[in-house]
């Protein structure tokens, strides 16, 4: 990384809708409705912070990372806009907040917007295809307890009543493994 002393905003900056989407998210921008207000909004939200910005560095390929009031504005010098933003974050080894260079380190190990949505989307259609795939098998699995709970509600004798009972939990343990299976996809989409 090379660090930048400081880098001219005045021209101004233009604003991506991830950028406007991240800020209205994270921070609270309002959604006025309107796609131009909106980035109208947001531009000059960003431009009030890169005015008073704290700290800046370059991180290498473009991109510049700008501190300022708490909140980390990525910015593509090439293109001159604002990409994403995030709010920096607190440091429980250190007991203060992390500085730019770590925000940025800590940045990098994470998934970037493309891969995060690529990752999640291969998820959201594996979910649909275990949905799809398990469907019959779960059909016929309640179609079986339903057969079972049938035969055991005529029956006289204790012993079929139990054979059916221990058929019926083993039914039950085949449904919440899929299930379970299923919900475990549902989940790491919502943690994405």
């Amino acid at each position: 990384m090379t660090k930048i002393i400081e880098h001219d905003f005045s021209k101004g900056v233009s604003v991506t809708d991830h950028f406007i989407k991240r800020a209205q998210e994270r921070f609270g921008i309002r959604d006025l409705h309107d796609k131009d207000k909106n980035r109208d909004y947001a531009t000059n939200w960003a431009m009030s912070l890169l005015d008073n910005y704290d700290a800046i560095e370059s991180a290498g390929n473009d991109k510049i990372y700008v501190r300022c009031q708490g909140i980390v504005i990525v910015f593509n010098s090439l293109d001159n806009a604002c990409i994403t933003c995030y709010p920096v974050s607190y440091n429980s080894f250190t007991k203060t907040y992390d500085d730019l260079a770590t925000i940025i380190k800590k940045n990098q190990l994470k998934l970037d917007d493309f891969n995060q949505d690529y990752v999640k989307s291969v998820f959201v259609n594996r979910y649909y295809q275990e949905k799809q795939l398990y469907a019959k098998e779960l059909s016929e699995q309640h179609a079986k307890l339903a057969k079972l709970y049938k035969e055991q509600s005529v029956s006289k004798k204790r012993e079929v009543i139990d054979d059916k009972q221990e058929l019926i939990n083993q039914a039950y343990s085949i449904i919440h493994a899929i299930e379970a299976k299923i919900q475990n996809i549902h989940d790491v989409i919502k943690k994405l």
